[in-house]
């Protein structure tokens, strides 16, 4: 470090903070109002924080420029739905409300502020605003924690603001399902539709819509009458195009399941599997003009439920 008087009662005081990945010195420097002493005293205090590793770089820009800095650093080391939900909020919500704040000046309460805000005004690309779900507040308030805990590691931060903030509740939900009325009603109004069979499959074997849809013909097994569920389909940016079985898809992404245990074989009846064989050349066209009747499935169903 070092001092230079830069007017009747100003100092500069300058701290050289190493080099960066190009070799280039990094130094920054700061202005102190007062005496001689008094800026070798704040010498001293800075030299103590880069020691103890509790320096915050004055320098270091704003939250926003956080912010797109790091969403670059993830892009390519997360799935990309998982960035695609991260710029959503960065743009929507954080940005805009946490953006202009310098890191050197960020406290705790700032974003308790900004958090209390989302829960009233919602996302502000919505046309009718209302206040964002504890869930979604949740997801906001783990996207801040992980971009501050990178800036911590970036020596941008001494210590991670979120860790002042109360995690946000989130009511435990009992998952949504369908009762056996419920059930029934459904197989009644898509009997003989392009849907029907596809739904069956879901139905019968449990699956999430994600998964459902993203089947293909090779993961079902005749002989042991089951479909192995090894990937899921999801909603990405329109402009993504995707190519599956043969075909283009724009908006949608197919990728492995979230974690290995949703990695699994699943049982079919003999009739649903009989049924797939025979859809199977035909698929595209509805199934309403498949010949085999349907009415013994449904039936099994009813008297299952």
């Amino acid at each position: 470090m070092s001092i230079l008087k830069v007017g009747s009662q100003h100092y500069r005081v300058f701290l050289h903070l190493g080099r960066d990945a190009d070799g280039r010195q990094l130094r920054r420097s700061e202005t102190v109002k007062g005496t001689r002493a008094e800026a070798e005293r704040r010498e001293r205090e800075l030299r103590r924080a880069l020691d103890t590793g509790t320096f915050v770089d004055p320098g270091a820009g704003t939250v926003g420029e956080l912010m797109i800095r790091w969403l670059e650093s993830i892009k390519d080391r997360k799935s990309e739905r998982t960035y695609v939900r991260y710029e959503q909020m960065v743009r929507n919500q954080i940005v805009p409300d946490l953006g202009h704040i310098k890191l050197a000046q960020l406290r705790p309460l700032h974003i308790d502020a900004a958090e209390a805000k989302w829960v009233t005004t919602g996302n502000r690309k919505t046309r009718k605003r209302g206040p964002l779900s504890p869930q979604s507040l949740l997801h906001l308030h783990r996207c801040l924690h992980t971009a501050f805990e990178r800036a911590v590691k970036w020596r941008l931060l001494a210590i991670n603001p979120m860790d002042g903030v109360e995690t946000p509740y989130v009511p435990r939900n009992e998952a949504d399902f369908l009762l056996p009325d419920e059930a029934v009603r459904l197989l009644d109004a898509i009997r003989e539709s392009e849907y029907e069979l596809p739904i069956l499959v879901g139905l019968y074997g449990g699956l999430r819509p994600s998964e459902c849809l993203a089947l293909p013909w090779r993961h079902l097994s005749i002989e042991s009458r089951e479909v192995r569920v090894v990937q899921a389909v999801h909603r990405v940016r329109n402009d993504r195009v995707t190519r599956w079985e043969n075909v283009e898809i724009a908006g949608y992404r197919f990728a492995p399941t979230k974690t290995h245990r949703s990695m699994r074989p699943v049982g079919l009846p003999a009739e649903l599997v009989e049924m797939l064989l025979v859809w199977k050349p035909q698929r595209g066209s509805r199934l309403a003009r498949l010949a085999r009747p349907r009415s013994d499935l449904h039936g099994q169903h009813r008297a299952a439920t």
